[in-house]
């Protein structure tokens, strides 16, 4: 659980599937099977049981994490971890705020393409597109 936790302490809010995959490399695996899986999700009720970190729609994080998320350049990234699904809302909407209080209001188009450059993507695909739309017009 420690380990799990100071993953979570270093990249949260950071997504389940993703928690597991670090988990794995941290421990010199290359494949996240179902055994793993298992344990990392059962690892990860007991820590939110114990109040270590928190969990939101498949996201965990510290509630400091949660509370003030820090928003991150994935230019230098690979897949998974620059697959929109792989985004939290909280750091999609932190995002929002830093533009629209640094530009004002803008439009939604121009808005989600501020964000997917301000977050390192060079273009804005469907996916990425459609999960900045559901997460800043979501309130």
């Amino acid at each position: 659980m420690s380990a799990l936790y100071e993953i979570v302490k270093i990249e949260g809010p950071i997504h389940l599937n993703e928690l597991a995959r670090r988990y794995t490399t941290a421990h010199g695996k290359t494949k996240v099977g179902s055994r793993i899986l298992s344990a990392v999700k059962n690892a990860v009720k007991k820590c939110v049981s114990n109040g270590m970190f928190l969990e939101k729609m498949n996201f965990l994080a510290t509630q400091e994490q949660f509370h003030k998320v820090s928003v991150r350049d994935r230019s230098e990234e690979t897949t998974p971890t620059t697959k929109a699904e792989f985004i939290s809302k909280e750091e999609i909407k932190s995002c929002a705020e830093l533009i629209t209080e640094e530009s004002g209001e803008i439009p939604m188009e121009e808005l989600v393409k501020a964000i997917s450059g301000v977050l390192g993507f060079k273009r804005t695909g469907p996916d990425l597109h459609e999960r900045i739309v559901d997460c800043i017009v979501d309130d």
